[in-house]
């Protein structure tokens, strides 16, 4: 079971979800805090007590959701020496097709940008969240 959450304004936006087997996975449900506790939006101090706040009825959670497949990334992007904001990265996820988001901490906010790699050493720039 996975918690997936973001800091939205004044607002802790968080998503449970069961994984079932490779691109498949049940939505348990998801919440919007707000007046969360701080800690509640830091990665190193999240718990499952956090977990909390109003229900939002966004899909039928009796159906499992299938991922929509994406062709693997050619190319393979480490952290090595990535650098966002003057900060180096701490988190990265390939979401296939050569598409990639990065991310480090920025005192109490998590910064994010994502790009698609085009080559050996060049890339583009999606957007940064």
């Amino acid at each position: 079971i996975w918690i997936l959450g973001l800091v939205d304004g004044d607002y802790l936006k968080m998503t449970k979800v069961k994984l079932v087997s490779s691109g498949r996975f049940y939505w348990m449900g998801t919440l919007f805090a707000k007046g969360y506790d701080k800690s509640c939006a830091m990665q190193s101090m999240f718990k499952e007590a956090c977990f909390k706040g109003e229900a939002q009825v966004l899909h039928d959670s009796n159906k499992p959701v299938v991922a929509i497949a994406q062709a693997p990334s050619v190319y393979t992007v480490t952290l090595k020496g990535m650098m966002l904001g003057g900060k180096p990265a701490r988190l990265l996820l390939g979401l296939g097709s050569d598409m990639w988001i990065a991310g480090t901490w920025d005192d109490d906010s998590l910064k994010m940008v994502q790009f698609k790699v085009t080559g050996k050493t060049t890339f583009t720039w999606m957007g940064t969240r």
